[in-house]
């Protein structure tokens, strides 16, 4: 079954211009736990937002991959919406 992501908008309170993305990611926990399929919204180049699948809650703390080669750093959740979240970069890679 394929992942069904929701997508609402939200008001801009960005100081940083954001772009684009729409791109289909990973969010991986680490240690034993699976990765969770997800879809960058937009990004930044301090953060991003993030969609999961619905009835999927992303972790506090995971790094954000577009495949296994590329990997975007440590992200940290700063806000939570109905069906995104708000990530800071703690790392870039």
């Amino acid at each position: 079954m394929a992942a069904q992501f929701t997508e609402a908008s939200s008001p801009e309170r960005r100081v940083r211009k954001r772009r684009q993305a729409n791109t289909l990611a990973w969010a991986d926990p680490g240690g034993i736990l699976p990765v969770i399929d997800c879809k960058i919204l937009d990004i930044t180049d301090v953060g991003a937002r993030v969609v999961a699948p619905t009835g999927y809650e992303l972790p506090d703390l995971f790094q954000l991959q577009i495949d296994s080669s590329r990997i975007l750093g440590s992200a940290e959740v700063v806000w939570r919406g109905p069906t995104q979240v708000g990530v800071k970069f703690l790392t870039r890679l």
